[in-house]
């Protein structure tokens, strides 16, 4: 697939603001599991930009997941 450059960069700044998103954390297994290797680098680049960006908001999460299973 030939995209002008105009194009790449409007779809590459699509994929990141994917990654900025809650819902980027449920990309990450199905991308890395996903055959081409392009889609693998993205879903591994997308777990590391989450756990830099948003760590925090993660751990709380899983925290308040975990306080309603064992109630």
């Amino acid at each position: 697939m030939n995209l002008s450059p105009e194009a790449q960069k409007r779809l590459q700044g699509e994929l990141f603001e994917v990654q900025r998103r809650p819902e980027a954390w449920g990309l990450v297994i199905p991308f890395l599991q996903h055959p081409d290797p392009n889609v693998q680098f993205f879903g591994a680049h997308t777990i590391q930009v989450k756990i830099t960006r948003d760590w925090c908001v993660f751990q709380a999460f899983v925290e308040l997941n975990y306080r309603f299973t064992h109630l």
